[in-house]
Order: structure tokens, then sequence, then C-alpha cells
């Protein structure tokens, strides 16, 4: 698990990006849903969550 400021970091450092966050918690949103005992610790994940990523990414 990466802290807050190791992630601001390699955001800022182009080592990940804002789009492999957001797909590797879509994947983790997935993985929780559709395991046999689920945490259900996200509530929705949105539909524009990635082009909203592609966005941050581009500012970055």
């Amino acid at each position: 698990m990466q802290t807050i400021s190791g992630t601001i970091a390699a955001l800022k450092a182009g080592t990940v990006t804002s789009r492999a966050l957001v797909q590797e918690s879509i994947d983790t949103f997935e993985a929780d849903r559709t395991s046999a005992l689920p945490l259900n610790a996200f509530l929705e994940i949105y539909d524009d969550a990635l082009a909203l990523a592609d966005a941050a990414d581009k500012e970055i």
C-alpha cells in the first residue's frame, strides 16, 4: 500500500498516471463486488471516472 504523499510524488514524477490509479480502483471494486464475501467498501463507480482521470493527467 502506498501513502498519499508517495502517490503524489509518483504522479509528479510521471511514474504513475491518474488513469492507472483509477483503473486500479475500478479493478479492486469489481473484484470485491464479485467475491464470495464482499466488503462493499465502494458505493459506486462513476461512468466518467477514466475520462476525468485522463483530463487530470493532461493537467499534471
